[in-house]
């Protein structure tokens, strides 16, 4: 899966365009692909969501919207897919990662902010449906990863937020002006599910900054 710019070629669909090449067992081939759009498209990330054995997608836009696609089983090279969309409560969403949170085995949502700080969790739910956005007090993220970092079998949240500073004409890379800061929580987090059952994440041991 490749997320790029809007459409640049003629026949694409409107949109940033995420394009999704298909495998086979002797590997891929670069006119074996398929082009979605979707408009405002930041970041994805894939994960089983529903626990069928296939990846399915998960793609942030800039307006605060989770769009979904689901996996499935096709013999043509262009794929009618199942979409469902997530609204989060908030602005300044910048990425998204997926990870089994509560230990369900199904791949879970994690959303990094710029600004606020707030993280965002939504937990997944078979068949195809999903928990209520829950909002942790963290810190500003243009990256999250989730590990077990203590060894208690429970995952913290990582939290890498790196911007990069411009020389005068535009160009990325000046050093001097770009910032980094890396953020660990480890923090009892909660998982709503679709009928308010809540899931422990992960124990609380207080948050640590770097």
């Amino acid at each position: 899966m490749v997320l790029g710019e809007e459409a640049w070629l003629p026949g694409q669909p409107p949109g940033n365009i995420v394009r999704i090449y298909w495998g086979s067992k002797r590997g891929y081939l670069l006119t074996r692909r398929q082009d979605l759009g979707i408009r405002a498209a930041i970041d994805l990330a894939s994960g089983d969501f529903d626990r069928d054995g296939a990846s399915d997608l998960a793609i942030l836009s800039a307006d605060g919207k989770i769009h979904l696609v689901w996996a499935v089983k096709s013999q043509v090279l262009s794929v009618e897919f199942q979409r469902g969309q997530i609204e989060l409560p908030g602005d300044g969403v910048q990425c998204i990662t997926a990870k089994d949170m509560d230990g369900d085995g199904a791949a879970d949502l994690v959303i990094g902010t710029h600004g606020s700080g707030e993280v965002y969790l939504v937990g997944a739910r078979v068949p195809r449906e999903w928990g209520d956005v829950t909002s942790h007090k963290g810190f500003s993220a243009s990256h999250v990863a989730v590990g077990d970092l203590d060894g208690d079998q429970k995952p913290e949240l990582v939290l890498t937020d790196f911007d990069i500073g411009h020389a005068a004409g535009g160009e990325a890379g000046a050093a001097h002006e770009s910032e980094t800061s890396v953020n660990i929580l480890l923090e009892r987090f909660r998982l709503v599910g679709i009928h308010g059952t809540e899931h422990s994440a992960c124990q609380r041991h207080g948050d640590r900054r770097f």
